[in-house]
Parts: structure tokens; sequence; C-alpha cells
């Protein structure tokens, strides 16, 4: 069930640091043990550690993701242009056997390594777009829960190049200030 905002009553819940959960209920209010019932504003919301924790993970992720654009981009070109080398070299070595009087498979193997090529350029710009989709829908709803309140966000990032994390040029969110 969600507002006419699109906003369900848990979105609100998720981000209070009242909510407790408890299993086989799910999250809940601590203050009455029930599940959220709210739409609109929910007068005994705490927004402060957990909405802060949260955000933070959502802001780094979504700036991490558009950070990595220019590599995925770089990526997908080089895979493209390769595999369309060497799909174009099998086609002239075909035609140059078929030619010569010569028929073999050679062609159609390296035909088919440059085909599959495509996957190598194409994975990750499909993977980049809807981590991006994801976790930009994920920040608006932040947002748009925020904005019920009247808070806004202010933040500062830092690429910080982690060699044992993908993408490598990690995102952190620093001085994350809620301004009401």
């Amino acid at each position: 069930m969600k507002a006419k905002n699109g906003i369900r009553p848990v979105d609100h819940c998720l981000l209070c640091d009242n909510k407790i959960l408890l299993p086989g209920k799910g999250p809940v209010c601590s203050l009455t043990d029930e599940k959220p019932k709210i739409f609109g504003k929910c007068q005994d919301k705490k927004l402060n550690n957990t909405l802060k924790q949260r955000l933070t993970e959502a802001i780094e992720n979504y700036e991490t993701m558009k950070n990595s654009k220019a590599e995925v981009l770089l990526s997908f070109w080089a895979y493209l242009i390769l595999s369309a080398l060497v799909t174009g070299g099998a086609v002239l070595l075909y035609l140059l056997l078929w030619e010569s009087g010569w028929f073999s498979t050679i062609p159609f193997v390296i035909g088919a390594a440059g085909i599959a090529l495509l996957g190598y350029a194409f994975g990750p710009l499909n993977n980049y777009k809807s981590k991006m989709s994801v976790y930009g829908q994920k920040l608006r709803r932040y947002e748009d829960i925020l904005a019920l309140y009247a808070i806004t966000f202010e933040y500062e990032i830092e690429i910080i190049k982690d060699y044992q994390a993908i993408p490598q040029k990690q995102a952190k969110c620093q001085n994350l200030e809620l301004v009401k």
C-alpha cells in the first residue's frame, strides 16, 4: 500500500531510530509495537542515526557508480571495436580462403569469438545502467521522505582508490549534514 507520493508507510520506519525488527513481523515501531500505518508524516519519528547511516550508504553507492561511468564507457567502446575488428577479420579470412578454393571452419570460430566479445561490451554497460537506476531511485525515495519533514541534506564526496574493491575508485561520503 502506497500513499499518493509513492512512499509506503514502512519507508518512514526504515529511516527512523524508533524502528525494531521482529521475527515474522518485519519492521515495527518500538513505541507502538505495530506495523506502520501512517500516510504522510509520522509525529513520533526520530530521524538521526539510522537515517544518516542509510543515507550515507545510498549516497556512496550512487556516487561510486556515477564515478565509474567513464571506465564503463571506455570498456564498452574498446570491446565493441575489438569485436568488430575480430568479426570483420574473420569475414575477410573466410572470403580470402573461399577465393583460393578452400573451405575452413577457422573463420567461423574466429567470428564466433568476435561475437562473444559483445558480451564484454554490453554486460558492464547494462550492469552500470541498472545499478544507476536502482541507486538513483533509492536516493530519490529518501529525498521524498525527507521533503515531507522539510529536511534537506548536504554532503561532500571524496574519491578513494581502493585496489581491492570493484570499482577501484570508491566514493566516501563526508560531512553529511541534515538541514531542517
